[in-house]
C-alpha cells in the first residue's frame, strides 16, 4: 500500500494535517509507504513504476481535487484491463472533503479498507480546448454557473481569501460564494438531454453522482455510488435574493420543489451536451476547466475500485 500526500492541499497545510493522522494510520493500516509530493505533475510516472513492482493499492491524502487528480492519473496511465487490479483509498485533509460525506464517526475522513473496496460509478467529461479534445473523470460531480465560479475564485484566491483559507475553510467557502453571487450574471446556454434541447439563462447547474458539494451544501437526491444513475439539476433566471434562498435551502440538504429549477434522472446510456456562445468555466470535484464553449457529460458505471470505509 502506498499513501500519496499532497503537501499543497488545505492552504499548504497538507503535511501538518497528515502528520496528525499518521499515528492512527500506523495503528490501523500499517505497513505502508508514504510519498510526500509538492507537485503531482509526475504522479503518472510514480504510479506506473509502483504498479510494475506489484503495488496496486493507492491512497491519496488531500482534498477532493487531490483525489480527482489521482483518479485521472490512474485512468490516463493504465489500460482498462489493468483497472480491475487497482484500488483507490482516500484520506481527507483538504478544505471541503465532500468525498467523505456523510462522515463516519469511527474513522472520519479516512477510507482505506482495501479489503472491501467496491466498483464505483464515475462521471466522464469530454470537451475541446485549444483545438484539442480532452477527457476528464469525476468521482463526485460537475458544476457550472455560480458553483463553478465560486470554486474558481476559491482555487485562485486574492489576499482576503488566502487569509480566510488559513483561518477557516468553511468561512473561506462562504466568502467565495457570497462574493461570486454579488457579481454573477445569468448565462445563456443550450442543453441537450433526453432527446430535448433546452435554452436556459443559467444560474447554476450540477451534474451529480454524489449529492455533496462545496462544504455544507448538498442535494436531496437519492443516489448510490454504484447504481448506474446520475442527476442533472438546473437553476435558471435567478436574481440575488433567489440565489441566497437557494444556498440556504441547499445548506439544509433540500432541493426538490425549488422555484426556477428542474432536474433529470439519468442512466448510463444518457448523455448531457452543454454549449454556449460565451466561454464558460466548469468545476469537477473541486478542479476547474476554464474558457470552453461546450462539454459532454456521461456516466461510466462500476468502473474503478474505491474504498468506501
Amino acid at each position: 500500500m502506498i499513501i500519496i500526500v499532497n503537501l499543497q492541499c488545505g492552504g499548504k497545510r497538507g503535511d501538518a494535517r497528515f502528520n496528525k493522522r499518521l499515528p492512527f494510520l500506523r495503528e490501523k493500516f500499517a505497513p505502508f509507504e508514504v510519498w510526500k509530493l509538492d507537485t503531482i505533475g509526475n504522479l503518472p510516472n510514480f504510479l506506473r513504476a509502483a504498479y510494475e513492482k506489484g503495488e496496486n493499492c493507492f491512497a491519496i491524502a488531500g482534498g477532493d481535487g487531490t483525489a480527482n487528480i489521482l483518479l485521472n492519473a490512474i485512468l490516463s496511465t493504465f489500460f482498462e484491463k489493468d483497472l480491475k487490479n487497482i484500488k483507490l483509498g482516500f484520506i481527507g485533509i483538504g478544505s471541503s472533503n465532500d468525498l467523505h460525506k456523510p462522515k463516519n464517526s469511527q474513522t472520519p475522513s479516512i477510507k482505506m479498507d482495501f479489503q472491501t473496496a467496491a466498483l464505483r460509478d464515475i462521471l466522464c467529461l469530454e470537451y475541446e480546448q485549444d483545438g484539442q479534445i480532452n477527457r476528464k473523470y469525476a468521482l463526485l460531480n460537475m458544476s457550472m454557473g455560480i458553483t463553478a465560479k465560486a470554486n474558481s475564485s476559491f482555487n485562485n484566491p486574492g489576499l482576503i481569501l488566502r487569509i480566510l483559507k488559513r483561518i477557516s475553510s468553511p468561512l473561506a467557502i462562504l466568502y467565495a460564494a457570497i462574493s461570486t453571487i454579488l457579481t454573477y450574471k445569468n448565462m445563456p446556454i443550450e442543453i441537450n438531454v433526453k432527446q430535448k434541447t433546452l435554452l436556459v439563462n443559467l444560474s447554476n447547474l450540477g451534474v451529480i453522482k454524489s449529492p455533496y458539494f462545496a462544504g455544507n451544501f448538498h442535494y436531496d437526491t437519492p443516489l448510490q455510488l454504484n447504481d448506474g444513475r446520475y442527476y442533472l439539476h438546473i437553476c435558471h433566471d435567478m436574481n440575488f435574493i433567489k440565489i441566497l434562498k437557494l444556498l440556504k435551502t441547499l445548506s439544509k440538504g433540500k432541493f426538490a420543489g425549488t422555484k426556477n429549477a428542474f432536474s433529470y434522472d439519468l442512466l448510463e446510456h444518457d448523455k448531457i451536451i452543454i454549449s454556449s456562445k460565451i466561454p464558460f468555466c466548469v468545476e469537477f470535484d473541486g478542479e476547474i476547466i476554464e474558457r470552453i464553449f461546450s462539454i459532454t457529460c456521461s456516466l461510466k458505471s462500476k468502473y474503478i475500485y474505491c474504498c468506501e470505509r
